[in-house]
């Protein structure tokens, strides 16, 4: 028996499946401390605006500390005031063309019901508008002529 009368600490040291990987193994998943030196064009200077990144002429700045220069936030703005219209407008389009194929649909559904119809009650064939628009109009003509 062990002295002391602890867990053997040792025996449970490879339980955690890092144990059995290589250095550069470790590298490559992300182990350890990554220093990567960064160059002076990925840091804005102090007084440098977050959206022109140009010297702030009307600073502004928010409650979590980022520059603005002010003039840059309403053109910010005015840009997404614009894009909200255009996307307004074609929704809009997109809407009435919905309206116009939902018209259609429900004016091609009535004449196929008004057909229907007219093939259950006046038999297969024997009654159709178009022979019926046709036949009034030769009866139109031959009343005209007598």
């Amino acid at each position: 028996m062990p002295r002391g009368g602890g867990s053997r600490h040792s025996k449970n040291a490879g339980t955690m499946g890092v144990e059995n990987m290589t250095y550069m193994e470790k590298r490559q998943l992300g182990f350890g401390t990554v220093k990567e030196r960064l160059g002076k064009d990925t840091v804005k200077e102090f007084d440098a605006c977050a959206l022109g990144l140009t010297h702030a002429k009307d600073p502004v700045i928010t409650p979590e500390g980022v520059l603005y220069d002010k003039e840059h936030i309403l053109q910010c703005l005015l840009h997404q005031k614009k894009d909200i219209a255009r996307k307004l407008k074609v929704y809009e389009g997109q809407e009435a063309k919905k309206q116009v194929k939902a018209v259609s649909d429900q004016h091609l559904a009535h004449e196929e019901h008004v057909a229907q119809f007219h093939r259950d009650n006046h038999g297969a064939g024997m009654y159709s508008e178009v022979d019926h628009g046709t036949a009034a109009a030769a009866g139109e003509v031959a009343g005209e002529g007598g």
